[in-house]
């Protein structure tokens, strides 16, 4: 094992802002003249490219820290449904898999700095073998700074677990995607309740439209695509929802939806529904 500083950004639950805040402590760092790199150990936010099962948040944090890392050193385990499967079946070997992402991991760090890695999922994502970001952290000696969300005080209880599973590793927490109907409630009650039980948090980053999705403008530029009704241009995508059931059972999904875009066929019957609901 290598010396070299490492930070382990994990989190509560999926799609909490892991990789934008891995990727900007990491550049941060680099600002200050630090040698940096990157590695998620897991694969889990995954898609098929040439031939191959990607993580895509490797793939972004390489293009904006402008690391020359090869895919299996940044990625050694592609956390895919399949590799679950033979996973609890017995074709993997825990211990072997440890000793993959550690030698990587040491390739890595022995050209930097400061090493960022990512959890993959949320903080108990791995355990069918024993790669939980708990597990992660004891095996690269990384010290944890946890990503959450905060609608309600109900959103603490996953905070203090992990709090509890990493113990001494924990740096503090950063809460992502807050709103402002919950702000004040995680102001005045929640981030006070946090240190009275001594974790530390770093701070709360406010929801924002702009960067949780895309305008309908937006969107239609990037495909090339006609618009075909008048409808505003300014309107926000945060979701996108595919149609591929019939439209009665659709529409029972796309009414619990907002600010979503629906993509669907229009070579087949039953096929169109009321966009309408879709707000």
């Amino acid at each position: 094992m290598t010396d070299t500083p490492t930070t382990l950004v994990t989190a509560t639950g999926d799609s909490t802002g892991k990789t934008a805040i891995t990727v900007a402590l990491a550049r941060l760092a680099a600002d200050r003249d630090r040698s940096v790199g990157y590695m998620k150990p897991k694969g889990t936010r995954l898609q098929s490219n040439v031939g191959k099962t990607l993580d895509q948040d490797p793939m972004l944090a390489r293009e904006v820290l402008g690391l020359d890392a090869e895919m299996h050193q940044m990625e050694p385990v592609v956390y895919s449904p399949t590799f679950v499967q033979g996973a609890i079946r017995g074709t993997e070997d825990a211990g072997a898999l440890s000793e993959r992402v550690r030698e990587e991991y040491d390739a890595l760090a022995a050209d930097h700095d400061h090493m960022f890695v990512e959890g993959g999922g949320r903080w108990s994502t791995g355990g069918v073998v024993d790669l939980t970001d708990v597990d992660v952290a004891e095996l690269l000696d990384a010290r944890v700074v946890l990503v959450a969300e905060y609608a309600s005080p109900n959103d603490l209880d996953e905070v203090l677990a992990a709090a509890d599973a990493f113990g001494d590793r924990l740096a503090g927490v950063v809460f992502n995607k807050v709103s402002d109907d919950s702000f004040e409630s995680l102001d005045q009650d929640g981030i006070p309740f946090l240190e009275s039980r001594g974790i530390t948090v770093f701070g709360a980053v406010p929801h924002e439209k702009e960067l949780a999705g895309v305008t309908v403008g937006e969107l239609a530029d990037e495909l090339g695509a006609e618009l075909l009704t008048d409808a505003p241009t300014d309107a926000f995508v945060e979701r996108f929802l595919v149609g591929a059931m019939g439209g009665d059972e659709a529409l029972r999904y796309f009414r619990r939806a907002r600010d979503a875009a629906v993509i669907t066929g229009g070579d087949r019957a039953g096929r169109a529904v009321n966009t309408d609901t879709v707000t």
